[in-house]
């Protein structure tokens, strides 16, 4: 059975990966032509039409000043085949003592929809009602006001938006951002145009959690491997070299809503070769 929650201690802080929905994805839409024994190769598969796990997730980080989260996840929706906690966020989170009005802020990575969708509940009402939502300038402004944006679901992530614009629940800045003693904001764009991965650090130890930076933890290995969602080529391999450059010179360890639960790493790098290790926490 396929973990749907798992939690670990980071410091001072408990940081737990709350699973919206527990799936398989084909590798080909996440490693957009990647030659296919390279990819059987760095993903261990029989071939590359078999399916690898895929979490749409969100992290809690408690500390002893209050709770937050790192994205929103799916949201509610019908049950999906094949997927495990479907629309259970907020299931997931009372399982670990937290009702949705605890949460006192939470930050977004990047407004796809799936990073998004519990914003508002299953009536469309503010599910967390007293967070703070804190979001880049840049990546709310291309969801929010942009016109030439024509993401196909452009118009749902604005609905997901309107009632926290209404109630003053937004909260934009520009480049990096530290938000609290724990946790700082970095600029990544690439996958978007605003794009943020999360720095948490506490007790000597630090944490990247890295947004749609990459997708499979392959992808800070082999860094200009790309899912199909990549708005920006270039600058998304940038950034995930940016990633893995502060993840090494850090010591940090390194996980993502859409990894499996829980997989956190340790990245380090050889002649320009990077290579990571799985750990346990």
């Amino acid at each position: 059975m396929t973990n749907v929650s798992a939690s670990f201690q980071l410091g001072d802080l408990k940081i737990s990966q709350l699973s919206d929905g527990a799936t398989f994805r084909d590798p080909k839409i996440l490693f957009d032509g990647v030659e296919e024994k390279d990819l059987v190769a760095a993903l261990g598969l029989a071939n590359s039409s078999e399916l690898i796990p895929f979490n749409f997730s969100t992290f809690l980080i408690e500390s002893q000043q209050n709770k937050w989260l790192v994205d929103t996840a799916y949201g509610f929706r019908d049950p999906e085949e094949n997927t495990e906690s479907c629309a259970e966020l907020l299931i997931r989170l009372s399982e670990k003592g937290v009702q949705p009005s605890d949460i006192d802020f939470v930050v977004h990575s990047h407004l796809h929809f799936d990073h998004v969708g519990w914003n508002l509940d299953e009536n469309n009402k503010i599910t967390f009602p007293n967070a703070t939502h804190i979001v880049a300038e840049q990546e709310f402004d291309w969801w929010i006001n942009y016109e030439g944006n024509d993401h196909p679901l452009k118009e749902k992530v604005q609905e997901k938006f309107k009632p926290l614009i209404e109630n003053n629940q937004i909260k934009t800045f520009v480049g990096d951002y530290k938000v609290n003693e724990f946790l700082t904001m970095i600029y990544a764009p690439g996958h978007t145009p605003g794009h943020t991965i999360q720095l948490i650090e506490s007790g000597g130890e630090s944490l990247i959690l890295v947004g749609d930076g990459a997708h499979h933890p392959q992808h800070l290995v082999h860094q200009d491997w790309h899912p199909i969602f990549d708005w920006d080529r270039p600058q998304a391999r940038a950034a995930r070299k940016k990633i893995a450059n502060i993840a090494i010179e850090k010591n940090s360890i390194v996980s993502g809503v859409h990894w499996p639960i829980l997989t956190l790493g340790k990245l380090s790098e050889k002649n320009g070769n990077y290579d990571l290790k799985f750990i346990d926490k």
